[in-house]
């Protein structure tokens, strides 16, 4: 309804009809152009840029209105590289240019990773790595991996897994370990020693010495940090007792 014309209007409200025609009429009262605009657009290295037909262009009064556009080319030496530059069009009816700055960014480069297998055994292969983009970024990635020869998993030794970015052909390699030293059974970090602390457990005692020397009957019980391996968890213990043949917790 910016545009001069004839408009009918038809409304439908509980059953009842009802419409309307009216004719705007150019508004004879001159209007200066303010501004085009900007575009700002985004590309892959070596694609050219879609550009938009129509830019808006603002007036001291009014609204803004769409223009069509013809913007220069732009070469495939443009976009070749990671950076931005800046485009003019020409507008339609109007004098001020039009400017779309495209900016040329992806991903610059991919992480390779690595895993351990037993022997015979065939890993778990990540389903993602660490993708570094061009605006200084990092993002998770999916990787479609290569199949895996068994052959390779037959003895000791690395195989080297080649994989893609997904969308891409951004590569990237997993490094597989094969080990033949390798523990079978439950998870020794679980089993039980007979005493309450699991056999994994590590006490880290900070200047346990001075702690000893200086602890005396009216002192207030510490609190002793226990941390546990990956399986355990880390957790706050109150001393009970301490003497010179060990450290009792609750």
């Amino acid at each position: 309804m910016r545009e001069a014309g004839l408009v009918h209007l038809e409304a439908n409200f509980q059953g009842q009809t009802g419409e309307v025609s009216f004719t705007i009429t150019p508004n004879p009262e001159e209007k200066t152009v303010v501004k085009v605009r900007p575009v700002r657009i985004s590309t892959d290295r070596n694609i050219l840029p879609a550009l938009p037909e129509t830019v808006l262009v603002e007036y001291d009064k009014g609204f803004p209105k769409e223009k069509r556009v013809t913007w220069d080319a732009v070469t495939a030496d443009q976009v070749k590289d990671y950076h931005s530059f800046t485009v003019t069009g020409h507008v339609e009816g109007v004098e001020k240019e039009a400017q779309a700055q495209v900016t040329v960014e992806g991903i610059i480069a991919v992480e390779e990773v690595s895993t351990t297998t037993p022997v015979g055994e065939k890993p778990a292969l990540p389903e993602s790595v660490r993708a570094y983009h061009s605006n200084g970024k990092t993002y998770t990635a999916k990787v479609a991996w290569d199949a895996v020869d068994p052959q390779l998993l037959a003895k000791e030794g690395e195989v080297v897994l080649a994989g893609r970015v997904e969308g891409t052909a951004l590569p990237t390699r997993l490094h597989i370990r094969v080990s033949a030293n390798t523990v079978k059974g439950a998870n020794v970090a679980e089993q039980w020693t007979g005493s309450v602390l699991p056999l994994a457990l590590q006490v880290t005692l900070t200047m346990q010495i001075q702690l000893l020397r200086s602890m005396t009957r009216s002192s207030p019980l510490p609190m002793l940090r226990l941390t546990v391996g990956p399986t355990g968890v880390v957790t706050m213990r109150k001393i009970r007792l301490v003497s010179y043949l060990g450290i009792l917790v609750s």
